[in-house]
C-alpha cells in the first residue's frame, strides 16, 4: 500500500532510486490518510505537531514531532491522523 497513491494529498515523491526513496509530507490539522506501508527508514521532522498513528490491528499511538526533529522508524503499515493544530511537514527517506 504505497502512501503516494493512497494519499497522494499528503505524500509527493522527490526521489526514487535503487537505494532510498524520499516523500515529502504535509498533513493540516484533521487530516486522515488510509492504510499504507513504509519501509524502515528516516523521518525528519519540518514542522511538527501532534500525528496518531493506528495499525491494522487497531491500535492507536499519539505522537508528538517537534521541528528539527529526525527519528528512525522501523517498517510500518498504519493510518495517520494529524489530531494537532499545526500544519505537520515532514520528509521520509525510505530504504529498500
Amino acid at each position: 500500500m504505497d502512501p503516494v497513491k493512497v494519499a497522494p494529498q499528503a505524500f509527493s515523491m522527490k526521489l526514487d532510486n535503487e537505494k532510498v526513496r524520499v516523500l515529502e509530507y504535509h498533513s493540516k490539522p484533521g487530516d486522515k490518510e488510509a492504510m499504507h506501508s513504509h519501509p524502515a527508514g528516516i523521518l525528519i521532522v519540518v514542522n511538527g505537531g501532534k500525528f496518531r498513528s493506528t495499525t491494522a490491528d487497531g491500535k492507536s499511538k499519539d505522537l508528538e514531532y517537534k521541528g528539527g526533529e529526525v527519528v528512525w522508524r522501523d517498517a510500518l503499515t498504519h493510518t495517520g491522523e494529524n489530531v494537532g493544530t499545526t500544519e505537520l511537514h515532514s520528509y521520509l527517506i525510505e530504504f529498500k
